[in-house]
């Protein structure tokens, strides 16, 4: 993380930039080449190039994350070690046989999260295959909030999701990116907000 703007960095990129470069020309041609047809196949798709993109970064699938008396499972955390700072990614995929994209419980998981974290209580993940919890840097959470879909299936409003996002997370919208893309169309949706 750098002193001077609190960005966590690999290497000499933003990590918030190598997911949007991870997504834009990795996951978007993964599925314009049809290989994502399911959310687990998305799943896949991002953890590969994350894993690629990523340089020391550590990609965990599917963790267990307990908080407080309920289990989580995000789609995909991200831990930067060097800078304190881990990620928690949820995953959607809109397509013909899931019209719509739903976003409630995932919002719901990361206010959560942000809630206990910033009451100071610590979080750890626990990898599968691991025996030990892998701590969380509880003021360095950021969560991402990833769809595709394309145009044939209905556009992910930015707008409309931003205040769905703000509505669930309060003051722990300024730490949620999101990201939307229309593969087809070329279209990218949803900044990527990192204040």
């Amino acid at each position: 993380m750098t002193e001077k703007t609190g960005v966590a960095v690999v290497g000499e990129q933003p990590f918030a930039e190598i997911l949007r470069t991870a997504w834009l020309t990795g996951v978007r041609n993964d599925y314009l080449s049809g290989f994502i047809g399911t959310e687990r196949a998305l799943q896949a798709s991002l953890y590969f190039h994350l894993r690629v993109l990523g340089g020391g970064a550590h990609v965990y699938v599917e963790p267990r994350l307990p908080v407080g008396e309920q289990d989580f499972m995000p789609d995909l955390c991200v831990l930067l070690p060097e800078q304190a700072e881990c990620w928690i990614l949820e995953l959607k995929l809109q397509n013909a046989a899931n019209q719509g994209v739903v976003w409630e419980s995932d919002f719901r998981k990361f206010a959560t999260i942000e809630a206990t974290a910033d009451a100071g209580k610590e979080l750890a993940l626990r990898p599968r295959g691991r025996q030990d919890a892998v701590p969380l840097p509880i003021k360095n959470l950021r969560y991402a909030f990833v769809a595709v879909g394309d145009s044939s299936c209905g556009a992910l409003d930015p707008t409309w999701l931003s205040t769905k996002a703000e509505g669930f997370l309060g003051k722990a919208a300024n730490k949620t990116v999101w990201l939307g893309g229309l593969a087809d169309t070329e279209e990218f949706r949803g900044p990527l907000k990192l204040r």
